[in-house]
């Protein structure tokens, strides 16, 4: 049985690797390789902690305005990130920094990764994890292998949806 705060910490590794995905891209204008681009996606997200984990597959149309939202606000969903260390280019990223949501609850984020215009994978790491008034020595972990399966989206799907 999977825990309230393994629930909590494993949608927040999910959302976090994410949303790191669209950081990769940040640095696009002077990029050789170019950042991914809109279309049809599908995404492989895997996140674990402890002796917990999930896998899943998900399928999503993206518009060149997603991407660009994507590019430039790079924090899951309810969660605000900081990253004190930034480094985008040439097909490859680092960061480092902490994503908190408004109650505190969060921890200290690095992520790595690899992109291109059809593909991106990431790798995300939480470790210190803050819930409440404790910072559990613990370590969540995540990843995303992400490929654009076409420039179009299928008749009748909406981008985002």
């Amino acid at each position: 049985m999977v825990s309230a705060t393994s629930r909590h910490i494993g949608a927040f590794a999910l959302s976090l690797a994410l949303s790191l995905a669209s950081v990769a891209t940040a640095a696009f204008a002077a990029d050789s390789v170019g950042h991914p681009l809109p279309g049809y996606w599908e995404g492989r997200n895997h996140w674990s902690i402890t002796i917990a984990g999930k896998t899943d597959v998900k399928r999503q149309c993206l518009s060149a305005a997603q991407v660009e939202r994507w590019m430039t606000s790079p924090a899951p969903k309810h969660y605000t990130c900081t990253y004190a260390y930034k480094q985008v280019g040439d097909g490859h990223m680092s960061l480092r920094g902490a994503c908190l949501d408004k109650q505190g609850q969060g921890g200290d984020a690095v992520a790595t990764g690899t992109y291109s215009p059809e593909a991106f994978h990431i790798d995300a790491t939480l470790s210190h994890i803050r819930i409440g008034a404790f910072t559990l020595p613990i370590v969540g972990s995540a990843d995303i292998d992400a490929h654009r399966l076409s420039a179009d989206c299928p008749a009748g799907m909406t981008p985002g949806r």
